[in-house]
C-alpha cells in the first residue's frame, strides 16, 4: 500500500472520529470527502455524493451559505459558527 493511500486512510479515520461534522470540496466544488457525522445531519447513505458537484447536490442553496464559492472566488478565507 502507498503512503499517499495509507496517509488517506489515516486522514479519513482522524476526520470520522472528531465531533464536528466535516466535508471537503475541491476546486471545482466537487465533494472529495464527507465524514460519517456531515452524512448523518445531512441524511444521506454512504458515499453516494463524493464526486459530485456541491451546488448540483444542493442547488438551492442560498447566497449566504455558498462560502466555499466565496473563498475559492476571493482566495480569502470565510468562517461561519454554523450554516442554517
Amino acid at each position: 500500500m502507498s503512503s499517499t493511500v495509507q496517509s488517506e486512510i489515516l486522514l479519513s479515520k482522524m476526520l470520522n472520529s472528531v465531533s464536528e461534522a466535516a466535508m471537503a470540496i475541491d476546486s471545482q466544488y466537487n465533494v472529495i470527502f464527507i465524514n460519517d457525522l456531515a452524512k448523518e445531519i445531512l441524511g444521506l447513505n454512504g458515499d453516494s455524493i463524493l464526486g459530485k458537484n456541491a451546488y448540483d447536490i444542493w442547488p438551492d442553496a442560498p447566497d449566504d451559505v455558498r462560502f466555499v464559492e466565496k473563498t475559492v472566488t476571493y482566495k480569502e478565507e470565510y468562517y461561519v459558527k454554523a450554516v442554517p
